[in-house]
This record gives C-alpha cells, structure tokens and sequence, in this order.
C-alpha cells in the first residue's frame, strides 16, 4: 500500500521531526491539527515554529521511496493551525 510520508519541521532548532506516514496528506494534516492543538505540548507552546511538509511517496509492498520532486512542500503552518483559545 502506498502511504504518504510527511514530516514537521522544527524552526527553532532547524530539522525535521520524524516523518509521519499517513494514508492521505489530509490526514497528515489532520494529525498535525491535533497536536498543534493538545494542551501543554511543546508544540502547542510555541505554534510558530512547527510546519507541516510532505515529502513524499512509501510504498510498503515494494519498500520503495519516491521523494517529492521539487523537495519538501509545505502542507500548513503551526500558528495557522491553532484553535482560538477560550477566554473565561
């Protein structure tokens, strides 16, 4: 089966995270909203930093890797990921 290899980049420390393999980029996406947004993560602390990148293709079947051909494409932005906080 073919998966989608994507990965977080971390600005302040200038490297990738490990990649993360999903079955979709959207669900990638949706693995990265729900980190950016747990409470007390470092992620969470900081949004700023953290991006979301595909960086390719994984086929399992075959053990064959087909990396993006123009590099890493950003997929979304920490900070434009992070839910409005509740103000009490």
């Amino acid at each position: 089966m073919k998966q989608q290899v994507c990965a977080v980049r971390d600005t302040a420390l200038d490297a990738y995270m490990r990649p993360i393999y999903a079955q979709t980029v959207i669900q990638a996406q949706r693995m990265f909203l729900d980190a950016i947004n747990q409470r007390d993560s470092e992620m969470n602390a900081h949004p700023e930093d953290y991006n979301l990148y595909h960086l390719g293709e994984w086929n399992d079947g075959n053990a064959e890797y087909k990396p993006l051909a123009n590099g890493p494409a950003l997929i979304s932005r920490g900070l434009d990921c992070i839910r409005q906080r509740d103000i009490s």
